[in-house]
This record gives structure tokens, sequence and C-alpha cells, in this order.
């Protein structure tokens, strides 16, 4: 795909999280290949460069959380590494939107405390921000949320 080849030429390009994510959000050409964008997005979250797998979670987050959802979608974000401040906060922004349009299968992993308390806590506190969820799951969420140790950095 022609597309792909040359965004993959750009994407080690950019530098900051205003280019990325609206430039990821903007590509509708992704609708029409879903299964070709997924595979792509693997290789995205497992690069080197901050922004390449911060575009990698924003296209999930753009593009597999409706129509295109699988769980697949969540384990790929769950698996995920980084001390990256801008590559974390799109993983606590994707799984905030996710707890919107994929409650169940998402709030399974805050309930089981599978990200680290930075991206955990932000995703919480994200959702209960959100109109767009219910005052119980809100109220839900509350509870999950991860206290921190005296002296300890989120």
């Amino acid at each position: 795909n022609q597309t792909l080849k040359e965004l993959n030429a750009f994407l080690p390009h950019i530098d900051n999280w205003a280019i990325c994510d609206s430039f990821a959000l903007a590509l509708k050409i992704f609708k029409n290949n879903p299964d070709e964008v997924y595979n792509q997005v693997k290789i995205w979250l497992k690069s080197d460069k901050p922004y390449v797998v911060r575009f990698g979670v924003v296209v999930c987050l753009g593009y597999f959380l409706d129509e295109n959802f699988t769980p697949n979608v969540l384990d790929l974000i769950k698996n995920v590494k980084s001390d990256n401040y801008y590559v974390n906060m799109s993983i606590a922004w994707f799984l905030s939107v996710a707890l919107v349009k994929q409650y169940e299968s998402t709030a399974m992993l805050i309930e089981n405390k599978v990200f680290p308390k930075f991206i955990h806590n932000k995703a919480i506190q994200k959702a209960i921000e959100s109109f767009r969820i219910s005052s119980d799951k809100k109220d839900h969420l509350k509870l999950l949320k991860v206290k921190q140790t005296k002296g300890e950095n989120l």
C-alpha cells in the first residue's frame, strides 16, 4: 500500500503530540483497510521512536474501538511498555475512550490493574472527567484508583 509506505517514511520525523494525534485521526483511508492498518499498528507499537508508538496507540483509539473492535486491540495496548510520558499519556487516553466505547472489556483490565500506576490512574481520571460515562460507572472506576504511597512518584 503506497499510503502506508509514505506514512512509514514520514512517521520517524514527528516530534510532538499535536502533529502525531491530529495526523493519526485524520487518515480516514484507514477505515477502508482495517486489516492492513491493524497489522501495521502492531509494528508501530514496537518502534523505538516514542511518537511512532504514540501514533499507533492513537490509530487504535480512532479506528479500532468501534466497528473494528476486537479484544486483541486491548492486548496490543496492554503490551506497550514505555517510560515516555507522551506514550503513556496516549495509552491513558486510549483507555479512557475504550471505557466509553467498550466498557466491559476495558474495565476488566482496569480492575485487574494490568497497567503501570500512572497510566492506570490517569485513564480513570480521564474517564471520570468524560461526559460520556454514566455516574454509576464513574463511581465504580473511582474505587479502582491505586493509592500513591508516600514519597512515590507516579
